[in-house]
């Protein structure tokens, strides 16, 4: 092979190997195919909280939560299609049949305690999830958009345990025993993961 025929071979490939100039990495698109379907289960919880939470802290948070699931699952979306991507069937966050059934049975301020036990650990798969891509993602977009996800949903789990914690003290239901643990068990979180 000639001289120009070896740099052409070389192009060729410098060609192929650069694809669309994007980078993704197995970590990336699992980040993706949990991320959107995580986010799309919680714009269900909060669609499912805005017409039935009473607690007017908890529709507050609601209302800041709605405010980037939207934004965020567009900018998810168009990876998966960019990049043709299944979404995932499990993840961590995802509720149970089991939290669904406690929650479509509920009312009153006992659906406020469930709604926030169930929204917390929903948070805390995204925590989860967000901070592989931290750690490990290649995307610089999808690194930021996951720093954001941590920062927002961990201050967002504080501020509803908090609520949890306030409206607990004050009512008799056996649903507040198991929120205590929650809440207990994420300050043990907390301390080793900082």
């Amino acid at each position: 092979m000639g001289r120009k025929g070896m740099f052409f071979s070389v192009g060729i490939l410098l060609l192929v190997g650069c694809g669309s100039g994007e980078t993704k990495s197995a970590i990336d698109q699992g980040f993706v195919a949990s991320m959107l379907p995580h986010h799309r289960i919680g714009m269900e919880l909060l669609n499912d909280g805005a017409r039935r939470v009473n607690d007017v802290r908890v529709r507050n948070l609601i209302f800041q939560m709605a405010s980037y699931h939207h934004r965020e699952f567009a900018q998810l979306e168009e990876y998966q299609d960019r990049w043709g991507i299944a979404e995932a069937t499990t993840f961590p966050g995802l509720p149970s049949a089991a939290d669904w059934n406690l929650l479509n049975g509920a009312q009153d301020v006992e659906y406020d305690i469930i709604w926030l036990d169930v929204m917390i650990f929903h948070h805390r798969g995204a925590v989860n999830l967000a901070r592989k891509q931290v750690q490990d993602g290649v995307d610089e977009n999808l690194v930021d958009l996951a720093t954001e996800v941590m920062r927002e949903q961990r201050s967002q789990i504080k501020q509803m345990e908090k609520i949890l914690t306030d409206i607990c003290v004050g009512v008799d239901l056996g649903v507040c025993n198991r929120s205590v643990d929650l809440v207990q068990d994420s300050e043990k979180i907390d301390d080793v993961q900082g």
